[in-house]
Formats: structure tokens, C-alpha cells, sequence
């Protein structure tokens, strides 16, 4: 038998600290990135050991170590070894004062390790992952994350030992190191390059994408069905152009028009067309110049096919198939007279911006057939997009106060923020060797302005707008692509003019130096650098997005872009913030002062024109009204938002002007209690019940309960059974005055004021699309992990929570001051960043001291034998702990599970008056640690 050699470190040495498993997971969004970046914020100082850097990894954190540059030391070793690390990232490294980096040569260097110090705890992440993007993100990586408060731990000690030995072993860092090296990387990064493309010789043969492939499969399904026309919603670079053509062989038309807003594009659409189909085929160019009346497959701008003259030389069945590029314009004057003279077997609109506020109703124009859709968040998860790096970054101040949205031109072009711009511009960089920029400003005189300011700094610029013709701006574009530093751009200035339709495929730093009105322009002007290849074929490793954000009204639009968030929820768009998370190897950066102001930005926002906007253009998608049940189920918008601001759906259709209903009183009374009550599903018992009673006239309790188990996996309880009998029997709010359910012999029957309500065919729609719309999100969102009364980690009211806990209306009362006991059970909350401005007597101090303990405070005047801290305290009744981040316009708690209080402890508080009150501090033990992310956004 073999025999098993001795650990290397006792189990109870590495025992005593806290361990996991750091990797990445696409389907969940989980990222090495993101433990990276949370021990550089929290530590005091690092010590890293890493093979390679390059400068794709840099752009992962170089945010984050300007942030903190002040605040955290750190020492990096890093090696030449296989000349892999790139002279760029090693560069970046020189501009941090805080950081010493040092390289080992003396043996194949191959460590990825990273040690974090804070206090008396080290943690250090030991495993497979380099500082590249791809590690950090996306490639299958393990790591190992322990932690520790025992200065005298075996297995850390002889780490950090190991580290220390290799760091006297290393030579320092410097700008000669660097230029000695780059000779060696450059050559043996040709030879990498040249064994890559030896392996890739064989002809590459271009099949559909996964995209592609879905919306091929619905095109074909729509022409069988009998549609004429679709509409691909698809964000820029996901390979529009190429799917219409494969659907164009895939329907064998033989005549065929594609359509385009901007000439500079047709040549790219003819020669993917011949990637698809062959070079055989017969193309040609309708334009200003080029008439080429008899070729199958004709490339046109609209601007020249929409002339009376054009259109004389085709009958209106000429073409089997038309395509129209950037079809959100499909509705302009122009594009109206040619898709309304000719009559193709099938046409095909292509946009990634349905909802352009000036683009009419596009879906109209298509028929509302929509072929597929794919937004940015999904084509990066699909790893279709080329990544990119996105930093909001402070713009400068002027006079001690931030630039505004109406900031005086002077200011915009001043010599301080021309600097600042070049400043942050270099700092952040650019991939590929050489600078390939676009700058989008607010007007065209900032623009002519700050391109002569910028070239007057050494920078080869040239503003660009829609007054210049197409010939000059195709010149601009063909001197940003092209690889001559001596003669080409760095960067295009323009205000809109490429917000969309035309290609500059090598676009590697976009920089944003305006305020962002609406997510769509945002994202357009992000599109235009997210081409995965550049125009010499090969693959653009990442995009920088420099975006400098002052004092503007509509900075909450921000995380909304990024985040493709659909819901109107300020809270959902806070955590965007905090988390910054983004699919694929994209990273999203904030400094500081960005960051505040964003946050502020939400605060102050007010988002009922968003969720007008929002419903509007749904109703333009689908030609049709959605109830509140098809926004759950087509993941479109969050009910609750509409309710949130309008109390129920028939009010927020009314100022929408479509409907004409006006409601009674008591209807109007109804439908609010039912909607803000029931209808966010955060259990499904009312549901159920009224659902029966409306469908049967009377349901018995027995079934209900069946239901319940059946449906749900839910063992209904007498309380929760009475709780939700009392909701509907209107003993449970006086908002209801009167009741919609009356109990006979264990049985609910439907009472004559809900048949009168029913009788209506506009309330009957109303209540029946609340009962099934709150079913749905259950179903969705609350049903996994449902204990029967709440969900861990979601968000409730204390309304809520009293109901759900069958507390009633009189626990609603006794939970008012943060905490109360009634029928056995004691719901806690708390608000953990309490306003300054409230009362000395509870501006005490609570916090987590790990994620599975926290330091609570009873009310003021209390002691150990009150009657509330003597309940909190009795073993025999259980605490449920809710938390919220701010008092800010959001009501409702985070429920983090049961807790057990430990170790009471009699102290006081300062007073209004100065004075000291009593009070009891608790300490309350979770029943399971706290998930990471919502730990992180609670307390930072």
C-alpha cells in the first residue's frame, strides 16, 4: 500500500480561517474580477506574484487603482518570462506612486497570487489567474480565497514568506527595463502571431451565428405563416447585414434591394453579401453616382431610390426581398414612398433603436412581426460584441462648481478641461497601436473648438458634421482607420452624426464629453465601437468608453443603459451601481465623484415619463395594449412600477389616453387595495381564493389548500388561510369598504358588491388581469425558495410583512419604531445608513460586524427586563430580520432570514437634550450568512 505523505500545513491551521472557490461563470454572471476588486477596496495594502499582465487586464482595474491610491500600498512581481507581459501594462503600472512592481528573471516564473492585508486579517487568492481580461472574466479559472485573523498561521506565513524571498530576488521596474524588453516581446509576439495564423490557413467558411440561427429559424416561420414583413431588432455588430443575406438565399430571391441611410456603408453590405453568396452574383450601386438599374442584387441609399425618377425604372413586384437598414427611419418621408411603391414577396427591417423618440411607430410599418431580438447586455453574454472597458469619470470643476447640462461654452472649451481631457484620455488608453478615436460633444461649436484646442496639443483631430458632404466625412473615416500614425487621425469629433449607419470597424476609444439625454443615444454611441474585428480582419481585443459625467439631471440614464434595465425601480438601478456588473470580459468603472453623482441623479429622478415611455413604445411593438400579466411574462416592465406611481392600471391608461373608463368611487378604491395589496405575488393565497370564487362563484377551503400544495409545494396553515380570508373580507384594511368574499360553512362565495364589480366588462378585465398577473410573479420570482411566508433576500414592506406573517393590521402598528412582537413572531428592521437629520434618541449605531452577525440597538429607554427587549430575547418567539440600505423614497426591506439574539448588553445613547438614555445593544446571529452581493451593497 502506497503510503500518504504528511500535509504540508495541519487541517486545523488551515481550518481556522474562511475559504472558497474563486472562478468565473458566464450563466451567472460571477467573475475572479470581482473578488480582485473588493480585497483591493478593502485592504490596506497587497502583494501580488503574476506570470502576465497585459494591458486588457490593466483596463480591468485601473479605475479601481486610481480610486484608491491613496488609501492602499501595494507590490506587484511580475516576470518576463515567455516575453508575454506587455510593455504597455507594465507602463501603466509606472503611473502608480502607491504600487512597486519588480520582475523576476532568475527561473520560469509562473505564480498567480495575490495576498490582501487589512488590520489583522490577511486574505490572499492563490490559483490559475493572470491579470488578462479573459482570466478575470470569462476562462475557466480556479482559485483558492482564504482568510485569516491568526498572525501565526502556518499556511499564510509561509506564503507571504515565499513572496518576500522572490521580491529580493527581483529587480526593480524602471522606463530602461521596459525598452530593453520591448524588442524581445515584439519578436516573440510576431512568432505567436505567425504559428496563430499558420494553424488558420484552411479557408474560412462563414455559417450563421447563434443569433443568426434563431432568427433565420422565425423568419422562415413568419413567411410560412404568411407575413410579408419582420422586423430584427439586433444591436450594432451582432451581424445583421450578414443574416439578411443568408435569409435572402435561405427564401432563393433573386431580386433583391437593400436599402441604407448613409451611402459610406453600401460597399461593406455589397461585399458581405458576396461572402454569403458567392462572388458571382450580379451587384450594383444605385447613388447620386452609380446606377446600376439592371444588377439582382441592387445596394441603394434612400435618399437617391426615393426619387420619382429612380422609382420609374422598376415595377412595383421587381424585387422578391428589400431590406431596410437602420429601419427605425423606415418611417420618414423618404422611406415611406419607397416602401410604399413596391410590393416584394418579403421585407426585412433591421435596427438595433426600435424606440428612437423621432422614429414614428416602425413596428407599425412591419406589421409588428418581430423576427428576433437581441439587445447589447445578450450579445455580449453571447460573446458576439468586441468587450469593452466603460469609465465614468468626473468632468472638471469650473469656479468650485461642477460643469451642468446648460454649462457656458467658454467653460466647455477652456484650456483646464482641454488638459483634463487629454489627461484622462492617455491614462486610460486604447487597444492596438495606435489611438482610433471618436468623440461625441453637445454642439457643433464645441466641437470645432475643441478639435483646433486638441491639435494645437499635438493630437490629429477633425470635427465632422451633417453639414459636410459624404465625401468628406468617408475621408475623415478612411484616415482614422488607417495603421500610419505620421498621417492618419487619432480621433473624429462629431455631436451625431455616428450615433448609427456608418462602419468605422477599428474605433478603439470612445470618448463621451456630453450629457446623456436617453439610453438609446447612449447606447448607439457605444455600438459604434463594439465591432469584434477591425477593418485589417483581425480581432479588436477591447474598446475603451471614456465618459465624463458632471452635474446632469439625466446621470441615472447611465446604469440604465449599461444595465438594459427594464423596471423603473431607483433600487434596482442603485445596485447596478454598486455591483457595476456587465456580461463577458466588459468591466464598468465609476470613480468616486461620477459615482455620487449618478447616485444623486437617481435620488432626484423622477421615472414616471420613463415608465410612460416605456408602455408607449411596448404599445407601438406589439399594435396592441399588453395587460399587466403579458409584462410579466414577456419580461417587458415591472407592474409594480405603474402601480408604485399610479395606484392601479386603469389611471396610469387614462393619463396614457387610452382608455375612457372612469371609474366609480368604490371601484376606484377597489382596484387601488387590490394592487397594492395582492397583486405583487408575494404569495399566492388571496390569489387563489379570489381567482376560485370569480370562476365558481364559491370555492371550499379544503380545495384551496390543495391548490396551495399542488401548485406550490405550500402547506397552508389556519393562520395564513385566515389572513388571507381576512384580506379579502375587508377586515383587514378600511380602504376596502366593502367585502369581495363571504365565508359560509368552510366555503368563500363571491358577494354581491364583487358580481356588481364583475358585471362590468372593463373591472372584470381589470381584477381578473391582477389575480393572473400576481399568480405569474409568484410563479417567477417568489415561488423558488418560498418557506411559506417570505423569500430570502427579497424586497418587502412592512405592510407586507405583517400580512405575509399574519400579524394582521395591529402588527403594522407595533412595527412602526423599527421592531415588534405579536402573535408569537417579532419582525426586526432596520435602516443601516440612518438620515442625519433624524433624532438623537435612534441615530444609534447598528452595523454588520461579519455577514453573519449583527450589532443591533432596542429602542431608546429600555433595559434588559422591558417588555419588548424581554420578547425580543424569549427563545420561544421567533425574529425575522429585514434591512434596507437608506431612508431613502423606497419603503421596503431586504429580508436576510430568522436571527437569535445573543449576549444583551445594557448601554446608553446620547440624547436630543444631551442627555444619557438606555438602551440595550443585541447581538443577532443569522441563520446563514448573508449573499456577497447583497452584504456588499448594504454596507458600502
Amino acid at each position: 500500500m502506497t503510503s500518504i505523505p504528511p500535509a504540508a500545513f495541519p487541517l486545523n491551521d488551515i481550518s481556522a480561517g474562511r475559504m472558497d472557490l474563486i472562478y468565473n461563470d458566464t450563466e451567472s454572471n460571477r467573475k475572479v474580477l470581482t473578488t480582485l476588486q473588493k480585497e483591493i477596496s478593502d485592504c490596506d495594502r497587497f502583494d501580488f506574484s503574476v506570470a502576465f499582465i497585459t494591458r486588457s487586464g490593466m483596463a480591468c482595474i485601473n479605475q479601481l487603482l486610481d480610486n484608491t491610491r491613496d488609501k492602499v500600498k501595494g507590490r506587484i512581481i511580475t516576470t518576463d518570462y515567455l516575453n508575454f507581459s506587455e510593455p504597455a501594462a507594465l507602463r501603466q503600472l509606472l503611473r502608480f506612486s502607491n504600487i512597486e512592481v519588480r520582475i523576476y528573471s532568475r527561473q520560469n516564473f509562473h505564480t498567480k497570487g495575490y495576498i490582501f492585508h487589512k488590520g489583522k486579517e490577511t486574505s490572499l487568492m492563490v490559483g490559475s489567474s493572470n491579470i488578462t481580461q479573459d482570466a478575470l472574466n470569462v476562462n475557466k479559472e480556479w482559485n483558492i480565497w482564504y482568510s485569516t485573523t491568526d498572525s501565526d498561521n502556518l499556511f499564510l506565513g509561509t506564503t507571504v514568506s515565499e513572496f518576500e524571498s522572490m521580491w529580493k530576488q527581483s529587480v526593480p521596474l524602471t522606463e530602461e527595463w521596459i525598452q530593453e524588453y520591448e524588442p524581445r516581446h515584439l519578436r516573440s509576439k510576431i512568432e505567436r502571431q505567425t504559428e496563430l495564423q499558420a494553424r488558420r490557413n484552411d479557408p474560412v467558411v462563414i455559417t450563421p451565428n447563434e443569433m443568426q440561427k434563431d432568427a433565420l429559424e422565425n423568419l422562415c416561420k413568419l413567411r410560412n405563416s404568411g407575413a410579408d414583413k419582420a422586423l430584427l431588432i439586433s444591436a450594432t455588430g451582432t451581424g445583421k447585414t450578414y443574416l439578411s443575406a443568408f435569409d435572402v438565399k435561405e427564401s432563393q430571391s433573386k431580386k433583391v434591394l437593400f436599402l441604407v441611410h448613409r451611402e459610406q456603408i453600401l460597399d461593406d453590405a455589397r461585399e458581405s453579401y458576396k461572402d454569403i453568396l458567392g462572388n458571382g452574383i450580379r451587384t450594383g450601386k444605385i447613388t447620386g453616382i452609380s446606377k446600376d438599374f439592371d444588377a439582382d442584387y441592387i445596394f441603394s441609399t434612400i435618399q437617391t431610390m426615393s426619387k420619382p425618377d429612380i422609382l420609374a425604372h422598376f415595377k412595383p413586384d421587381h424585387f422578391d426581398y428589400i431590406i431596410c437598414d437602420e429601419a427605425h427611419h423606415a418611417v420618414a418621408k423618404q422611406y415611406n414612398s419607397i416602401v410604399d411603391y413596391f410590393r416584394p414577396k418579403f421585407m426585412l427591417g433591421m435596427t438595433a433603436t426600435p424606440e428612437r423618440m423621432d422614429s414614428g411607430d416602425v413596428f407599425k410599418r412591419f406589421n409588428h412581426n418581430i423576427a428576433y431580438e437581441i439587445r447589447l447586455q445578450d450579445a455580449l453574454e453571447k460573446n458576439m460584441l468586441c468587450p469593452f472597458h466603460y469609465y465614468g469619470i468626473t468632468d472638471i470643476s469650473v469656479d468650485g462648481r461642477p460643469i451642468e447640462d446648460d454649462e457656458d461654452f467658454n467653460s466647455l472649451v477652456s484650456e483646464e478641461r482641454i488638459k483634463h481631457i487629454i489627461e484622462k484620455m492617455e491614462f486610460y488608453g486604447h487597444s492596438g497601436d495606435r489611438v482610433k478615436g471618436l468623440i461625441f460633444c453637445r454642439s457643433i461649436e464645441e466641437g470645432r473648438e475643441l478639435s483646433v484646442k486638441l491639435n494645437e496639443h499635438g493630437l490629429r483631430t477633425q470635427f465632422v458634421c451633417g453639414k459636410d458632404d459624404a465625401a468628406t466625412r468617408e475621408k475623415a473615416v478612411n484616415l482614422l482607420e488607417q495603421e500610419d500614425k505620421s498621417t492618419g487621425l487619432d480621433y473624429i469629433i462629431t455631436v451625431d452624426i455616428f450615433n448609427e449607419g456608418v462602419d468605422i470597424k477599428s474605433v478603439n476609444q470612445i470618448v463621451m464629453l456630453r450629457p446623456t439625454q436617453s439610453s438609446i443615444i447612449f447606447i448607439q454611441q457605444l455600438g459604434r465601437g463594439l465591432r469584434k474585428r477591425a477593418l485589417n480582419g483581425e480581432l479588436k481585443e477591447y474598446l475603451v468608453v471614456i465618459d465624463f459625467i458632471g452635474n446632469y439631471k439625466n446621470n441615472f440614464m447611465i446604469p440604465i443603459a449599461l444595465s438594459g434595465e427594464r423596471s423603473a425601480n431607483k433600487e434596482h438601478l442603485r445596485r447596478y451601481l454598486m455591483k457595476q456588473t456587465i456580461p463577458g470580459c466588459s468591466t464598468v468603472d465609476f470613480d468616486l465623484i461620477s459615482k455620487k453623482r449618478i447616485y444623486d441623479s437617481i435620488n432626484r429622478s423622477t421615472v414616471t415619463d420613463l415608465i410612460k415611455g416605456q408602455y408607449s413604445s411596448l404599445v407601438k411593438m406589439l399594435g396592441y395594449e399588453p395587460t399587466m400579466t403579458q409584462l410579466v411574462k414577456s419580461s417587458s416592465m415591472d407592474p409594480m412600477d405603474i402601480i408604485n406611481h399610479y395606484d392601479n392600471f386603469n389611471n396610469f391608461k387614462r393619463v396614457l389616453k387610452l382608455t375612457h373608463h372612469n371609474l366609480g368611487k368604490g371601484e376606484e378604491l377597489t382596484l387601488d387595495y387590490l394592487s397594492s395589496t395582492i397583486l405583487n405575488g408575494k404569495r399566492p393565497h388571496e390569489l387563489e381564493i379570489l381567482k376560485n370564487v370569480i370562476s365558481h362563484g364559491c370555492v371550499d377551503f379544503s380545495v384551496v389548500k390543495n391548490e396551495l400544495a399542488d401548485k406550490y409545494g405550500i402547506d397552508c396553515d389556519e393562520d395564513s388561510l385566515q389572513c388571507a380570508i381576512d384580506v379579502l373580507d375587508s377586515d383587514y384594511s378600511k380602504r376596502l369598504k366593502s367585502p369581495l368574499i363571504e365565508i359560509k360553512e368552510g366555503k368563500a362565495y363571491c358577494t354581491q358588491y364583487l358580481k356588481d364589480l364583475l358585471s362590468r366588462d372593463y373591472t372584470k378585465e381589470y381584477v381578473l388581469d391582477i389575480v393572473d398577473c400576481g399568480l405569474e410573479i409568484f410563479d417567477r420570482r417568489y415561488k423558488e425558495g418560498f418557506d411559506g411566508s417570505l423569500k430570502l433576500y427579497e424586497r418587502y414592506s412592512r405592510k407586507d410583512v405583517c400580512r405575509l406573517l399574519n400579524l394582521g393590521t395591529e402588527g403594522i402598528s407595533s412595527t412602526i419604531y423599527g421592531y415588534g412582537t405579536y402573535r408569537g413572531k417579532c419582525p426586526i428592521f432596520v435602516t443601516y445608513n440612518k438620515d442625519a437629520n433624524i433624532s438623537k434618541s435612534i441615530q444609534y449605531k447598528e452595523e454588520f460586524t461579519d455577514r453573519q452577525h449583527f450589532s443591533w440597538m432596542t429602542r431608546s429607554n429600555r433595559n434588559i427586563r422591558s417588555n419588548d427587549v424581554a420578547c425580543v430575547l424569549d427563545s420561544n418567539i421567533e425574529k425575522y430580520f429585514f434591512v434596507q440600505k437608506g431612508d431613502d423614497d423606497s419603503s421596503d426591506f431586504y429580508y436576510l432570514g430568522k436571527v437569535t439574539p445573543q449576549d444583551p448588553r445594557e448601554t446608553t445613547i446620547e440624547g436630543n437634550k444631551g442627555e444619557a438614555l438606555p438602551i440595550v445593544n443585541i447581538k443577532l446571529v443569522l441563520e446563514q450568512p448573508v449573499d456577497e452581493g447583497i452584504y456588499e451593497y448594504l454596507t458600502n
